[in-house]
């Protein structure tokens, strides 16, 4: 048995999968580890990469599935199965572990808290995103260097009693894009099956069951998306949708909530624009995109 293994689920991930793979390889811990790819009917050059670097990273195995059988929690599930390994880290295709310490670092947080189920680390934008999101990542993963780095129910006990929305949102917040779990606590407690949102919905489930979940600074991966309008907007629909219905959040019931936010959101983008350096087109996709993401929480949450 291995100590680790790393699951990265696949479908036409492109070039930039090597670049993840050639950042597993370099990985220095002081025991061996497995590298498990399931691709899910890739038709780019994800095979062929894959190929590559069975050569060049002891214990990669590669998995094929039907597209039809993807599933995130169902899949990640599989993943972990297949696995030899005490503990299982989650990347994606696009995740770029950004030190040669990300794997050791969430194991040995891990292994040195035996009441944790999980850990999940910090992500910072791709060398290439634009200024927005750099500062974006960078704000988000700031309120969590002033948290405890290990959370549970008993960790603010009358946040929990008084049932407070933005407590409920740290303790139950987890990505799969940057996690580590202990295999023997997901036995009984596997990730949801769900099409959306399974790394949130596990960390809910196991902090209910009495567990601690990790947040590891110094395990950190480069990973960001440069949206357009349109994917913004249906990926903003599918996120409301997914917290209404699972977790009860109320976002816009209005066209006018949704209008208000568009305006603080657009006096917050000229704010920051000023002091980043960024280009006029920039900005204008940034404002779109303010409009495309809260009429996407407004669909999401009506449907």
């Amino acid at each position: 048995p291995y100590k680790a293994s790393i699951v990265i689920p696949t479908y036409n991930a492109g070039p930039l999968l090597a670049r993840v793979l050639e950042a597993i390889e370099g990985q220095q811990a002081p025991w061996d580890f497995q590298c498990l790819i399931i691709d899910s009917g890739s038709q780019d050059e994800t095979l062929q990469i894959c190929n590559k670097f069975i050569d060049r990273i002891p214990a990669l195995d590669l998995y094929k599935i039907p597209k039809k059988e993807f599933q995130h929690g169902y899949t990640r599930n599989v993943g972990v199965d297949l696995s030899n390994a005490e503990f299982v880290a989650f990347i994606t295709q696009d995740a770029i572990p950004a030190n040669d310490k990300w794997l050791y670092n969430l194991v040995n947080a891990l292994e040195s808290t035996p009441n944790a189920a999980g850990a999940f680390g910090r992500h910072v934008a791709h060398d290439d995103a634009d200024a927005f999101i750099h500062q974006e990542l960078k704000n988000h993963f700031k309120g969590f260097d002033q948290l405890p780095v290990v959370m549970s129910l008993t960790t603010d006990r009358q946040a929990v009693i008084d049932d407070d929305e933005g407590w409920r949102k740290i303790l139950h917040f987890y990505s799969d894009n940057n996690s580590c779990l202990r295999k023997s606590v997901w036995r009984s407690l596997p990730l949801p099956c769900v099409p959306y949102g399974e790394d949130q919905l596990w960390a809910d489930i196991v902090i209910r069951n009495g567990y601690e979940k990790l947040y590891v600074r110094d395990a950190v991966v480069k990973h960001s998306h440069d949206y357009d309008t349109n994917d913004t907007f249906e990926r903003a629909a599918t996120e409301a949708e997914f917290f209404s219905s699972c977790f009860g959040y109320n976002f816009h019931l209005n066209k006018q909530s949704a209008y208000n936010a568009i305006s603080s959101d657009l006096q917050n983008i000229l704010r920051e624009g000023a002091q980043l350096p960024c280009s006029d087109a920039q900005l204008k996709s940034r404002a779109s995109n303010a409009y495309a993401k809260h009429f996407g929480w407004l669909k999401g949450y009506k449907k």
